[in-house]
């Protein structure tokens, strides 16, 4: 069965109607508390209950008009990551990971000492988890940071033994920064974890964010303060008297920023300015925030989980950002079982086909025919009910013609 998800939005906001009315709409779990939100480059969406709640992770994969409940169930997940080669992972009390885009979930460890707090990767792409310390007479339990180089299996302490960290960011120069909750201090790293140094007039931060062009966000509880210089110096750029939960970032340089009651912002700067733009989440309170692969925002609140009603990626401009050529990925993952997603990229509208054989060069399924409109399309084939094996997926857009290889693995 295969099914195709348009990734690309013609409604366009002008500059003067943005942040007006119901620019956040309902999207699912009505009076549950949703702890979180994040997103796979291939489309699909995820939302988690974590404490309190059910602790059950969901997954939508038509942008949350509907949500399924995935196989894994997460209790206490308070940290999300989709990392450069695709892989997923969340942490809680369990950790978590994904190499099917979230179909399917292993239980990789159950041996945290305490729940996790943050989850990011390094610049060699290793997994860096912060956990939360909790007391226990006549001491303290769980804390730290932790490092792992194979996707989770095993895990090295880094640091902080006991401690609460609250927060985590990994900067383009590889630097590690954390935010330690009991010295209410930042912590910088520049060795891959191997000595910490105190970070002098650093803020302390409940969530932490490192962008593209080298700034360091941090989210606190009397705004949110920025450095362009490493952490050396910081300088505010919202002053309210809101706690900031979490950040999601996006290529471009736009920021959203989860702020509590009623409050989301959005930074189009990389940071260093913001605006409100929370109208239709009325008083509920917002836990977290993503973005899409369209480049939509997610939010989660303590009364279900809300989408923006257009794309806040270039929502300013007068045009919609569409692909300037064809374009076919490679599908994801590969190999896969029992389902795989499959990517392309169209300048302009046209009749196209997307068509998968086998060895023997036989049409096994016909994915997509038909008129489909410029953009970005994403097609996902279940292979529920076919051999193992090799098969080949050919796309064809007018004088494009395009084959590659994926493999189905029982």
């Amino acid at each position: 069965m295969a099914k195709v998800i348009l990734a690309i939005s013609l409604l366009i906001i002008p500059p003067s109607s943005f942040g007006q009315s119901d620019f956040w709409i309902f999207s699912g779990f009505p009076d549950t508390y949703i702890s979180g939100v994040g997103s796979h480059p291939f489309g699909r969406i995820f939302a988690w209950q974590g404490w309190p709640g059910d602790g059950f992770l969901y997954q939508s994969s038509d942008w949350g008009e509907n949500w399924v409940q995935t196989s894994t169930h997460g209790y206490g997940t308070k940290a999300f990551l989709a990392d450069q080669s695709g892989m997923l992972f969340v942490a809680g009390e369990e950790f978590h990971r994904s190499s099917d885009g979230g179909v399917t979930w292993e239980t990789i460890t159950e041996v945290f000492e305490a729940s996790a707090t943050s989850l990011v990767a390094d610049q060699n792409n290793f997994l860096l988890v912060g956990h939360e310390a909790y007391v226990d007479p006549p001491g303290f339990s769980g804390g730290g940071i932790y490092r792992s180089t194979d996707n989770g299996s095993t895990w090295e302490l880094l640091g902080f033994d006991r401690e609460f960290i609250s927060a985590i960011a990994v900067t383009p120069e590889g630097d590690i920064l954390l935010s330690n909750a009991y010295s209410s201090s930042l912590y910088q790293s520049t060795d891959d974890g191997v000595s910490w140094g105190y970070v002098i007039n650093g803020p302390y931060a409940s969530a932490l964010l490192s962008t593209l062009d080298g700034k360091i966000i941090a989210g606190t509880n009397s705004g949110i303060f920025c450095s362009t210089d490493r952490g050396d110096t910081w300088f505010q750029t919202l002053s309210d008297e809101v706690e900031i939960h979490s950040f999601a970032y996006h290529p471009e340089g736009k920021i959203l920023a989860a702020a509590g009651t009623g409050r989301i912002y959005l930074s189009e700067d990389g940071g260093e300015s913001w605006e409100r733009t929370d109208s239709g989440i009325g008083d509920r309170d917002v836990v977290g925030v993503a973005f899409d692969s369209r480049g939509f925002g997610i939010a989660a609140t303590d009364s279900g989980v809300f989408r923006s009603s257009d794309r806040i990626t270039d929502v300013h401009r007068n045009s919609v950002l569409l692909p300037d050529q064809l374009l076919m990925s490679q599908n994801y993952p590969n190999p896969f079982n029992p389902s795989t997603t499959i990517r392309f990229d169209i300048p302009g509208s046209g009749e196209v086909s997307l068509k998968l054989f086998n060895l023997l060069g036989e049409e096994v399924v016909m994915l997509i025919s038909g008129h489909r409109d410029a953009g970005t399309h994403i097609v996902t084939w279940d292979a529920t009910g076919h051999p193992s094996g090799v098969y080949f997926y050919r796309l064809l857009a007018g004088d494009f013609v395009e084959t590659r290889k994926l493999v189905l693995v029982r």
